[in-house]
């Protein structure tokens, strides 16, 4: 599991890399993080749908702003330059990439819906 965050880490930190971000890094770790935040308020409000609860909402906005303020913190150079060694010569970049893509979408869009 440990590798896979890494990598979707790596992906998306070489996306912001590629369009010249200033911080791609910490932009990598804040959008995996933020994105991960969101699937875990979309379950929440899920469950608290089949409960008949009002979802909790103070304490999920605070949650996914503390997961984007640690992503900001947690990506650094060091972490992606040995990711880049290893992922370097990845085979199916462009699917993969694709696949983050969604996989980073579709947590927005779960989000939306589950409300």
């Amino acid at each position: 599991m440990k590798d896979l965050f890494l990598y979707v880490y790596y992906r998306i930190a070489r996306f912001y890399l590629y369009w010249n971000d200033r911080s791609p890094f910490s932009a990598g770790m804040q959008v995996l993080l933020g994105s991960l935040s969101l699937y875990v308020c979309s379950f929440i409000i899920i469950f608290c749908h089949q409960k008949e609860v009002e979802p909790p909402i103070a304490p999920m906005f605070t949650f996914t702003i503390i997961s984007c303020f640690l992503g900001a913190i947690w990506g650094n150079t060091k972490l992606f330059a040995k990711l880049d060694i290893k992922y370097k010569k990845d085979s199916n970049r462009i699917l993969k990439g694709w696949l983050i893509f969604i996989f980073i979408l579709f947590s927005l869009i779960l989000y939306l819906i589950s409300w």
